[in-house]
């Protein structure tokens, strides 16, 4: 009986979930159709992730190019993903390396941390560290973990220019304030204190110790997401 109680408390909650994302998906359509530009980055979310409607990689791209063609920025970046291949292979898209590029980097410029990300990844693999290092620098501020390891490997890079034991442990004790210890991390701080006096590992500890990533208003947004496609919806939060 417990268990047959359960199964249909289940149900309900699932049945409660698929209504409320029918709801939102009007919603949007409505706030879409009456030319809110940003309306239309969330209803891609929806058919990108298949909440509330059948997932469909067309739709979801058709909609995210309406909201950059209108000056989304992260419609930008969602369309930049679809050029990259990120999301597969469909009928009604043409794979192009070069338009992901410049759609991604709208998105880094107007501050999207994955954007930036995604922007030092592609410099590095067309051979600019410096450029590499700057971008992953702005993500790594915001304190997407991914760029700062990506910072802690670059300026370990053997012969570049980009060199440097005080960044790297920079970057490292920045890693380590945002998530738990392991065991590799405190392996290579000690390694990297071994290559520092004491007095730049006091002093760079010292500028660690207040140092706090702050997202920028797009990646805030952007991380708020089913929250703020309700609220640009105009739907009640507790729905």
């Amino acid at each position: 009986m417990l268990k047959l109680k359960l199964l249909l408390s289940l149900f309900i909650i699932l049945l409660s979930s698929v209504s409320n994302s029918s709801e939102l998906h009007g919603a949007l359509l409505d706030k879409a159709n009456s030319g809110n530009v940003e309306a239309n980055y969330h209803l891609g979310m929806l058919y990108n992730n298949g909440i509330g409607v059948e997932k469909s990689p067309n739709r979801a791209f058709e909609l995210f190019l309406k909201a950059a063609e209108n000056g989304d920025a992260l419609g930008h970046y969602k369309v930049g993903c679809y050029y990259a291949g990120q999301f597969g292979k469909f009928d009604g898209i043409i794979l192009n390396k070069s338009k992901a590029f410049e759609h991604k980097l709208i998105a880094a410029e107007a501050g999207y941390s994955f954007a930036q990300n995604d922007i030092a990844a592609a410099y590095y693999r067309n051979g600019d560290t410096p450029k590499a290092v700057e971008w992953s620098q702005k993500a790594g501020e915001q304190g997407h973990i991914q760029s700062l390891s990506n910072l802690l490997s670059l300026y370990q890079m053997p012969d570049s220019q980009t060199k440097s034991v005080k960044d790297a442990y920079i970057a490292l004790l920045k890693i380590e304030s945002l998530i738990p210890k392991n065991e590799r991390l405190e392996e290579l701080k000690t390694e990297l204190e071994g290559k520092l006096n004491d007095k730049d590992v006091k002093q760079i500890k010292n500028q660690i110790g207040v140092w706090k990533p702050k997202a920028s208003p797009l990646t805030q947004q952007a991380m708020q997401g089913i929250t703020r496609s309700k609220l640009i919806a105009g739907i009640s939060i507790k729905d």
